[in-house]
């Protein structure tokens, strides 16, 4: 058992208990003293020069120690007191109760923070996933445009309806000799009069599936009679 620094002391069970009663008040201060220590260090040595160091080497010891000596048992060479015993085992079963409860709650506790862990890990990596798989899709739709087409993209003047372009891009059969021609036709288109107005160029979607870039391409002089019309 563990030093207690302190223990319960009953004023009532003092005052009325008979043998104090009738204990001179020098004995109840000398009883008092050596109950304290006996609470500090579990038990006192039985010699006699030990019981007088501790009673101050008061000239009338043996007086106060034969008054009160009754209070305490002997054993082996050692005298311990029989209520201070009884409040020590008292006070450890208690302590080891409180204990008990404290690790059963800290294991409560720690179960829901474990718990709580785990749910804000699941969390965590739920939408690091959700990031990981957006960054993946946004990766994906800045790759599914091709170099050719993005070469086209990049030269055709009216810039609409990128995706619908796309598509009809990937619709045109391609080789390295299609693609220069598509690309040749679209310059030479840029350069008319017809498509120095927005209003005359085409959709890019519209111009690859009706495949303009076979077109033969007007003289300026019809351009500005329509214009004149309009």
């Amino acid at each position: 058992m563990g030093k207690a620094p302190s223990f319960q002391f009953y004023p009532k069970d003092w005052l009325t208990d008979p043998d104090v009663v009738c204990m001179s008040m020098a004995q109840k201060g000398a009883y008092i003293t050596l109950i304290c220590y006996c609470w500090l260090e579990h038990k006192l040595h039985k010699n006699d020069d030990h019981i007088r160091n501790l009673l101050g080497n008061a000239r009338n010891w043996k007086t106060l120690w034969n008054g009160i000596k009754h209070k305490f048992e002997i054993q082996g060479d050692y005298l311990v007191h029989p209520r201070l015993e009884e409040e020590r085992i008292k006070q450890e079963e208690y302590r080891k109760k409180k204990s008990n409860a404290g690790k059963k709650g800290m294991k409560k506790r720690w179960g829901k923070l474990h718990n709580n862990d785990n749910t804000v890990k699941e969390v965590l990596i739920t939408k690091n996933n959700s990031s990981s798989s957006t960054s993946s899709s946004i990766a994906h739709s800045s790759d599914i445009y091709t170099s050719s087409f993005k070469k086209f993209w990049e030269n055709y003047p009216r810039k609409v309806g990128k995706k619908k372009a796309m598509q009809a891009w990937n619709k045109i059969k391609q080789d390295d000799g299609s693609i220069e021609r598509i690309l040749e036709a679209l310059k030479e288109q840029k350069e008319t009069k017809q498509w120095q107005s927005n209003r005359f160029i085409p959709h890019p979607s519209t111009w690859l599936n009706q495949e303009r870039w076979n077109d033969e391409l007007e003289s300026d002089s019809l351009i500005e009679e329509l214009d004149d019309i309009w």
